[in-house]
């Protein structure tokens, strides 16, 4: 299947625009939606040719300018390139942030607490006291006073007297006893 991609460089004048250089952006399209992100470079509007996306002129600042747009459409393109063979989905979003050097998303505390939990549940009965329950909603101390609204294990005054020997060791259930 063939998705449309496309790169263009163009002049984002301000509204207030009256004279001076203004700045080049880069936009990039995939299957209509579009990603849009600054170069850092400006140009004079006279000095622009917008069918090819290119500063006009032979002078060295017109050289450079051509040249560094010519490297950032070779770092678009690579980026494109890496997404298409890690069978990533291609979107302009995902091509725009694998240019910037961007990460997907990172992980939330819910997704690290619910990692944690379906671990630990795992270990419930092998490793850890019989006395050990897995509670989803909330974390209760032996300290009644005290709840906290996080997916933990729980556990209670009772099962942690009995058990002496866990996986993470007597001197944490102690502290938890005197809380």
């Amino acid at each position: 299947m063939s998705i449309n991609f496309s790169l263009l460089f163009y002049l984002n004048k301000p509204k207030n625009y009256q004279t001076g250089p203004v700045p080049v952006y880069l936009r990039v399209t995939v299957a209509g939606k579009r990603a849009e992100l600054t170069t850092s470079r400006s140009v004079e509007p006279e000095r622009w040719i917008s069918s090819a996306g290119l500063a006009k002129g032979t002078k060295a600042a017109a050289k450079s300018l051509n040249t560094y747009l010519d490297n950032l459409q070779a770092k678009v393109y690579e980026a494109h390139r890496q997404l298409v063979e890690a069978g990533l989905p291609l979107t302009a979003e995902a091509i725009k942030n694998k240019f910037l050097g961007k990460e997907e998303k990172g992980r939330t505390l819910v997704e690290v607490f619910s990692e944690h939990n379906s671990k630990v549940a795992a270990l419930v009965g092998d490793e850890l006291p019989a006395g050990f329950t897995f509670d989803q909603k909330y974390h209760r101390t032996p300290c009644s006073r005290l709840t906290i609204p996080l997916p933990f294990c729980t556990s209670t005054r009772s099962s942690m007297r009995g058990s002496s020997s866990s996986a993470y060791g007597t001197s944490r259930i102690t502290a938890l006893q005197n809380y």
